[in-house]
This record gives structure tokens, sequence and C-alpha cells, in this order.
């Protein structure tokens, strides 16, 4: 994919996220690049937080390629149908080739069993997988720090169960750094492999609960 330099460079049915102080994050899909306009479809409760001739910090993530950040003035909107923002094009965009991770603090249970790293698909199949309990303390679309009762040492793979509203996402992760105290342990998992539509979901889901 060619470097975006632009926002009329954005494909259709690009995901953005946009963020408003005091309000948090909200996503909005791009809809319609024509002209010397484009439309992003957006929740109407975000809509109707902000008004014409605002600002509002813009990022979009292109998988396995770059994040992108910049700003993006409101026009005016669309509130017949589907709600949408109108804003102005802009060439100001700042691109950096490793994506930045949005991190929340959040305490969530998981579970998860450890894999054979000589045979994944044994590890799973057997009937002897030993599961161990856990908290999720921070959590990113790339990692997340887990506080358990149970030792593990560094480089462990495990497959992790992480519960987003009725899904439960099945990622792979390796721990990349232990600290322990007060018979607590403070895994940094890192994760391996996760799906494109996975990713989304938990995008989806720490941007929702991201709030000032």
């Amino acid at each position: 994919m060619k470097k975006i330099d632009s926002t009329r460079k954005i494909a259709p049915g690009s995901v953005l996220r946009l963020y408003k102080k005091g309000f948090g994050y909200a996503q909005a899909t791009v809809i319609d690049l024509s002209g010397a306009y484009f439309a992003a479809a957006a929740d109407r409760v975000f809509i109707d937080r902000v008004s014409d001739g605002e600002r509002l910090a813009a990022y979009l993530w292109v998988e396995n390629v770059a994040s992108y950040e910049f700003s993006l003035t409101i026009a005016g909107r669309i509130t017949a149908g589907e709600p949408a923002f109108i804003f102005n094009h802009t060439d100001a965009i700042t691109r950096n080739r490793e994506r930045r991770c949005l991190r929340v603090n959040v305490s969530m249970p998981v579970r998860f069993f450890v894999l054979d790293t000589g045979n994944e698909e044994k590890s799973v199949s057997t009937e002897n997988i030993v599961h161990h309990a856990g908290v999720i303390t921070e959590l990113s679309d790339r990692e997340a720090i887990v506080s358990s009762n149970d030792v593990m040492p560094l480089g462990t793979l495990v497959k992790l169960h992480i519960f987003i509203g009725a899904r439960d996402l099945e990622i792979i992760a390796r721990i990349e750094d232990v600290r322990s105290g007060n018979h607590l342990h403070h895994y940094f998992f890192s994760f391996m492999g996760l799906h494109v539509h996975d990713r989304k979901d938990l995008l989806d889901f720490i941007f929702g609960v991201y709030h000032e």
C-alpha cells in the first residue's frame, strides 16, 4: 500500500478513531471522499457533542503498514438517515511506521493455558491441559498485563481467553516480562498472530472504555 499523505487517499470503509477532549474516542467510518470534502459515518451521540468548525484529532491504523495521525475540521454534518460528519480534507498527516498502541487500565478476568512450543496442536487437543486464571490490569491490541498467583517462566507461550462482551477471543501470547511481589505475579504478555477481525473487536472495546 502506498503512503497516505492526504485524506483524499484514505480508502472508503476505513475506520477512523476521533478524539475530543473531555469526551474521549469515537469511531467513524469513511463513506465518501468525492469533492473538496469527505464524509464519515459516526455515532449520533458523538456527533451531537461537537460543533461545526471544531477540530478533532484523528487516528488511522492500517494493518501491517503504519499508523497515521492528523487533525480534522468539521465542515458540517448529515443528520437525515445515517448520521455523518463532513470534514475538510487535509494534507497535514503524520505517519508512524510503528503503530502506536492505546492502553487502557481494566480489571478483567482471564483464563489461559500453556502451549507446547514443540507442538501447539497437540497441546490444544490434550486432555491434560492445566488452566490458569488471572486478571488483566492493562490492555492494548498488542499486549496485556496479567496478574496471577500461578508461576510461569519468561518465554512461556500461552493461549489466552479474553472475554469481550459475548465474544471469547482466543489469543496466543508470549510472556516477555514478569514482576513479582506479595505472592502475586504480574506478567507482560505480547500477542502473536492476532487475527485482523479479533484485533478490530479488541480495538473497538479499548476505544469504547477509554475516556478522560
